[in-house]
């Protein structure tokens, strides 16, 4: 069920992402980045549980809230982190934008930390509603 759910939110994020891009949004409407990055962020968590809780069973978030925050967040972080350095490269040295070609937001450092900020909020969204879930199929004591 996670992988399918999985699969279908990235294909949304990705044609978001697509028609973001075709169709300028992203430098039309600013707060367009917003929801992609919380909808990344969330991603990324549920990527988390899929990967190390169910396909690899090397973690059970069924233990710890605080341990499941702190290791999920830490994940999604380090994937923010990743992804933020990708933009700033393929800016850079891919699309080789000069430096006075306006960006969807252009205090880089500003976008970047408010940035961050979503996939952590994101992620901490996906996590709530994992762990409620888990608790719901608990079996009762």
């Amino acid at each position: 069920m996670l992988a399918r759910l999985l699969i279908v939110f990235i294909l949304i994020i990705g044609a978001a992402h697509i028609l973001g891009i075709a169709k300028s949004w992203y430098w039309t409407y600013r707060w367009f980045d917003t929801p992609m990055h919380l909808m990344g962020g969330a991603w990324v968590a549920l990527l988390f549980f899929y990967l190390f809780e169910e396909r690899f069973r090397v973690f059970n978030a069924k233990k710890n809230f605080l341990f499941t925050i702190i290791i999920v967040l830490g994940f999604v972080a380090l994937v923010s982190i990743l992804w933020e350095f990708f933009e700033y490269f393929r800016d850079t040295f891919i699309a080789h934008l000069p430096p006075n070609t306006p960006r969807p937001h252009p205090n880089l450092y500003t976008d970047t930390l408010k940035d961050f900020l979503n996939d952590l909020i994101g992620g901490t969204s996906a996590i709530l509603v994992w762990w409620f879930y888990i608790k719901k199929s608990q079996p009762p004591h």
